[in-house]
């Protein structure tokens, strides 16, 4: 099932909360940590055990998805990387110059909101 959010911690609050009333499942994967923090606060209230009954996962690797409780499993991007490209490639078409597409690695950076988690 996709639910569509705004990337905000509210809209995963929101849809969680949808979700928990309508769907069947056991696990989340947010399109962004603000959103799975949304989630993961949804889940606390409702005294749903993050990281055995719900299994998180975010996109990003924001600061804060290494300080929340649980700490929150996420997929790395290289962020300054991606703007400092985004940034030369802008100039690129500002010049009239081709500009190609690229791709970024990114990394599963496996924490506490996820099964089977070891440290």
């Amino acid at each position: 099932m996709v639910l569509e959010g705004d990337f905000t911690q509210e809209s995963g609050e929101r849809l969680t909360k949808y979700a928990l009333r309508s769907l069947d499942f056991d696990a989340i994967f947010a399109s962004g940590d603000l959103m799975a923090i949304g989630a993961m606060n949804v889940l606390k209230q409702e005294n749903i055990e993050i990281g055995k009954d719900m299994s998180v996962i975010g996109f990003d690797d924001i600061a804060v998805a290494s300080m929340v409780t649980p700490k929150l499993t996420t997929i790395h991007q290289p962020i300054l990387e991606l703007g400092r490209t985004a940034a030369s490639m802008l100039i690129k078409c500002l010049n009239g110059e081709e500009v190609s597409s690229r791709l970024f690695d990114v990394k599963l950076v496996v924490r506490e909101s996820t099964r089977n988690y070891l440290p």
